[in-house]
């Protein structure tokens, strides 16, 4: 899943690039259009503004169409769509309790030492805050 997720990313990118060289099409058609008004050209304006809207809805179309030649179509619904699967419902393989006190107990002595370190700074920092009694008891209850 990780290579479609990563297929699908990529294509997305692609399509970004895309769809902000047709915005900047957009734009230019847009400050055009603006021209042709300030020097009273109506007709060559309104071309301009429809020029536009073409840019900006090619742009738009480059990023969340259904409907595409090129095989992009959904692009930003299924890279969507897959990140939530692959981290949500699939747990990255190999990480399972088992696994993880397999390697604690294979440690270097700096890893340990790093390790203990981190533990224990994060309960220094923890020292003077208040503790909820009544939740931890429940929370230790829970693995009788």
């Amino acid at each position: 899943m990780a290579t479609m997720f990563q297929q699908y990313a990529d294509g997305l990118y692609d399509s970004y690039e895309l769809a902000d060289a047709d915005n900047e099409t957009g734009k230019y058609y847009n400050d055009t259009a603006m021209n042709d008004w300030l020097s009273f050209d109506t007709r060559a304006c309104l071309f301009h503004i429809m020029d536009a809207i073409d840019g900006v809805q090619a742009a738009v179309t480059q990023v969340i169409s259904r409907y595409s030649t090129t095989g992009s179509e959904y692009r930003l619904y299924r890279c969507l769509k897959l990140s939530w699967e692959y981290t949500i419902k699939d747990p990255p393989e190999g990480l399972t309790m088992d696994s993880l006190l397999s390697v604690m107990v294979a440690a270097t002595d700096s890893e340990l030492m790093n390790f203990i370190g981190l533990v224990d700074a994060y309960r220094q920092s923890l020292w003077n805050k208040e503790f909820n009694a009544e939740y931890f008891a429940a929370l230790a209850r829970g693995f009788k």
